[in-house]
């Protein structure tokens, strides 16, 4: 009965249900596109049997500070704690050169171990999948997508060759639709056995971390203590193999918290919740604008509800008339929340950041996100519904039976008011955050890298996927760099084996008078391979010496650059050109050159050594190769390409973009930059909210004082008096909302530190601007009203009255 009567007496109010509904669909709809989000990263499990056991083993090492993969060797002994795991898999991502018919292109697979699909327990959507008996075999198990797209869901396929890498495999069978491999953003094209021939896969050296393993737990046995089994292994291991696991440390963790990556287990869930307290904040604004809405409306309707409460209606009963208009409402405003929450799903789904691979984040909404929306409605409407019937409950309806509107009294006010301060505290707070996370992204734009990124076009390539050895590698880039820089709208190019935040080599260094032994370790530092006149490419200061050029070769000594980070770490206060490093127990090279210390993984890293070494001197066959150029981008990627197809027609050419492009959408930048946005859009729709209810209350407020506006004009109030009058109630209540939003600001601080970057959470430019803003609009916002009251008729107010 009661929701059959709401949507009657809705619908003769289309007005106030437009604007509540597009309210609430607003906010429930920014909470459910956020919470998808979150959920696709962090709480999707994998779509194999026993995901929810799933953990992911990793290790930390001195190679790098960060949990990356094992070697293969160690995931056999892991595999072996069967008091923990049930079964447990390797593999790792790799990419190959595909040639089938007249298609050459490259191919991203996953090198797995030959248990890996019967322990995730799937089932072939075509064909069969490849067992343990099958780990050397030339397989091929397409993906469902890589099926679909590349071979038009042909089912005869399977038992057809491709070539991979220049060798013979075979389609046994397509990988059922809902899985997309073992990395959960990356859409996987196809799997293939680890030890098949032609991958290149290192299984025979424990110091290759290169493998992801996932391990099943045992039923009723929990991650602590598979990861303490772990680690008393891991003490046994650097016993028995001090060379290769000496301070290799293990970490286990389920596999949901080690996405994206295991070093992020602790940054990504923080910036997740960052993104739903700021959402929630929005919402709560929105529901204090419905509640407002409510409680006016229900001031409106005493003399009905009187006349109900006459007529033997309970206080009850119309608390539950006023409760059930509100869960209309919130009903209407989830439908409208989810339209749009699967309009800004479909905008993130097409972001695609500067990868090679085919990125994926499944944004669709399961029981998880239904369940969430279904919440958030319920506890909008108790939260929309609930101060306006408690309101009317306290009400003496007797009296009104007389009255044709509402009570003229303070405490509707006072709720009111109340409202609006909560409104404007909880827009300041969320206004201040998403400052700092612009500030904090306009600071991000300013670090100094340690290169330039205009007017540079980068294009990676593999020649191992060729069969170029080495010889044959030096010369084809050689001859691609002279070839493009002859190029009429290119200054400059180069070679490089590793592009800016694009991956690494990590050796130990030590000073030419140093051995390595058990007890001595060496410096920790990255190292990479370049062509000559990279770092004059790349816009990099050299600080000291010279850069590599065409007389390094393997006929001259060996040479080196490292970077000032490094040169402080061996030879503090030395001189530095001339010194000789040894890298590993290799041989000794010269430093020639000393150039600027960059950012290599992330914005906020301390200083890290980094060396270069010659490409004449290193045996690489792939890469990328930089041009600084001086014409529009497009133009420069058409001839460039031209010279490579010159060069080789059967080389792919991949991840072609500007430098610019690389960096900034890029995992570093992206994230960032992503989240200043969004953060954006919230603190303007939330002052925009706020502007609203202010507008709102003031006017009702106006409205319910018209006939003491009209007594005090008639007895002589000058209407600068009356405006300033209604002004003052609106300035209190800003100001009250300020000194409460700007309190929790300041609590919130360590917090906020925690989650942007480059910024104090205090910052006092960030805090006055965003404080005067919101001031500015909401002055704006009371004026309006007051403006409309003080230019009442006295003689017409009172006469109506």
């Amino acid at each position: 009965m009661a929701f059959g009567y709401s949507l009657r007496s809705l619908r003769r109010n289309p007005v106030f249900v437009i604007v509540a509904v597009l309210t609430l669909g607003l906010g429930i709809g920014v909470n459910t596109a956020i919470f998808s989000s979150v959920n696709a990263m962090l709480f999707r499990p994998m779509p194999v049997q026993y995901a929810n056991r799933l953990v992911v083993l990793a290790v930390q090492d001195k190679e790098a500070e960060f949990a990356h993969g094992l070697s293969y060797l160690d995931f056999l002994d892991y595999r072996g704690l069967k008091n923990v795991f049930d079964d447990a898999v390797a593999f790792t991502t790799t990419v190959a050169n595909f040639h089938h018919g007249s298609v050459t292109d490259r191919l991203w697979l996953e090198a797995v171990t030959g248990n890996y699909f019967p322990m995730l327990g799937l089932n072939p959507a075509l064909g069969r999948l490849f067992g343990p008996a099958e780990e050397r075999s030339s397989a091929l198990v397409l993906s469902y997508a890589c099926w679909k797209d590349r071979f038009g869901s042909d089912s005869s396929i399977v038992g057809s060759s491709v070539r991979l890498n220049g060798h013979d495999f075979v389609i046994v069978g397509v990988a059922p639709e809902s899985y997309h491999g073992g990395v959960s953003y990356m859409d996987t094209e196809g799997f293939v056995p680890l030890k098949a021939a032609g991958l290149g896969m290192d299984t025979d050296h424990r110091d290759r971390h290169v493998y992801r393993v996932l391990a099943r737990l045992k039923q009723r046995v929990s991650v602590e203590k598979a990861r303490a089994a772990a680690v008393v292994l891991a003490s046994s291991l650097e016993k028995q193999y001090p060379a290769s696991n000496r301070d290799v440390h293990v970490v286990a963790m389920l596999e949901t918290d080690s996405r994206p990556e295991p070093q992020f287990e602790k940054s990504v869930p923080r910036l997740a919740a960052s993104g739903m307290v700021l959402v929630a904040m929005l919402l709560l604004i929105a529901c204090a604008n419905i509640a407002n809405l409510l409680l006016a409306r229900a001031s409106g309707r005493t003399r009905e509800l009187a006349i109900r409460a006459a007529l033997g209606a309970s206080r009850f009963q119309l608390i539950q008339l006023l409760l059930s208009e509100s869960l209309v409402l919130a009903v209407l405003g989830m439908s409208a929340g989810l339209l749009l929450a699967t309009w800004i799903t479909g905008y993130f789904a097409s972001i695609r950041p500067s990868v090679g691979f085919h990125f994926r984040m499944d944004y669709s909404f399961d029981w998880r996100v239904l369940l969430f929306t279904v919440s958030v409605t319920l506890l909008t409407s108790a939260v929309c519904g609930l101060f306006p019937a408690l309101q009317i409950a306290s009400w003496d309806l007797n009296p009104m039976l007389k009255q044709a509107s509402g009570p003229f009294g303070s405490a509707k006010r006072r709720l009111s008011s109340v409202l609006v301060v909560a409104q404007v505290a909880i827009s300041l707070l969320l206004l201040i955050c998403a400052s700092l996370f612009v500030r904090g992204m306009q600071r991000a734009g300013q670090v100094d890298l340690g290169y330039q990124l205009p007017d540079r076009e980068i294009f990676s390539f593999n020649l191992a996927h060729q069969d170029y050895d080495a010889a044959k590698s030096r010369v084809f880039i050689q001859r691609l760099v002279e070839r493009v820089q002859q190029l009429p709208q290119v200054k400059d190019a180069a070679f490089t084996r590793f592009l800016p935040f694009g991956g690494f080599s990590s050796a130990q260094i030590y000073k030419h008078d140093e051995l390595p032994s058990a007890e001595k370790s060496g410096q920790s530092a990255m190292w990479n391979v370049i062509g000559p006149s990279y770092f004059r490419t790349m816009g990099t200061g050299v600080l000291q010496g010279r850069e590599f050029s065409g007389h390094d070769d393997a006929t001259s000594k060996p040479v080196a650059i490292v970077n000032q980070a490094l040169a402080n770490r061996l030879w503090p206060n030395q001189t530095v050109l001339g010194q000789r490093l040894r890298i590993g127990a290799g041989e000794e090279r010269e430093v020639v050159g000393v150039v600027r210390t960059g950012k290599y993984f992330s914005l906020t890293e301390e200083p890290r050594p980094w060396f270069y070494v010659p490409l004449a001197q290193q045996s690489v066959n792939w890469g990328a190769l930089v041009v600084h150029s001086g014409g529009p981008s497009a133009a420069v990627f058409a001839e460039v390409r031209e010279e490579f197809r010159k060069l080789d027609p059967e080389l792919p050419v991949f991840e072609v973009m500007t430098l610019d492009h690389l960096v900034k959408a890029g995992y570093i930048f992206g994230p960032l930059n992503q989240g200043a946005q969004a953060a954006a859009a919230f603190g303007i729709v939330g002052l925009l909210l706020a502007a609203i209810g202010i507008y709102g209350v003031i006017s009702y407020s106006a409205t319910e004082r018209t006939r003491e506006i009209a007594i005090r004009i008639g007895l002589g109030a000058g209407r600068r008096d009356v405006l300033a009058m209604i002004m003052r109630q609106g300035m209190v209540l800003i100001g009250s909302g300020v000194a409460i939003g700007l309190s929790a600001a300041l609590a919130l601080g360590s917090l906020l530190r925690k989650v942007i970057f480059g910024i104090s959470p205090n910052d006092p430019v960030t805090l006055a601007a965003v404080t005067g803003a919101l001031v500015l609009v909401g002055l704006l916002a009371c004026y309006l009203p007051s403006r409309r009251a003080a230019s009442v008729d006295p003689m017409v107010a009172l006469r109506f009255d």
